[in-house]
């Protein structure tokens, strides 16, 4: 006598399928965002590109406008120079120096839209044991700040 072979049900109840649902669009959420952070690299020429410097003065100009008293300084730089780094993490980044000031802009371009062009600015001095610092965005010249550290 063969035995018969019964098909395997799985029973599922609609608080595990939305779980599965919410984690599945999670992850979609994080592959795009990583994609997205992989987008193609700008790369800076000799000297610092029109673009860069734009984007520097936005950021200074943002600060001097909220935090009149480190913008007065920051402003007070009468010369930048610039060079091509890397990062930590290995990518691109173009870093402005002056004074004792050090300003850091990395980017990514968007791989759909092509146009578009995130910059993440970092401005710091090292004041004493402890450092002035301010973290911004800048997307087609608006400017937001991440965060601040101004003791």
């Amino acid at each position: 006598m063969e035995e018969e072979e019964k098909p395997i049900t799985i029973t599922i109840g609609i608080k595990t399928l939305v779980i599965v649902i919410v984690v599945v669009v999670a992850m979609l959420g994080g592959l795009t965002a990583w994609y997205w952070l992989q987008g193609e690299e700008m790369p800076p020429s000799v000297g610092a590109p029109a673009e860069l410097k734009k984007v520097r003065d936005l950021a200074i100009s943002y600060v001097s406008k909220h935090y009149p008293e480190v913008g007065q300084d920051l402003q007070g730089v009468k010369f930048w120079s610039g060079e091509e780094v890397k990062t930590e993490g290995g990518r691109k980044a173009y870093m402005f120096t002056g004074d004792s000031w050090k300003i850091t802009i990395q980017w990514a371009r968007h791989r759909e839209i092509k146009a578009e062009i995130t910059y993440i600015v970092s401005i710091e001095k090292l004041v004493g044991y402890d450092y002035l610092k301010w973290r911004g965005m800048v997307v087609r010249d608006m400017v937001r700040e991440i965060s601040h550290h101004f003791p």
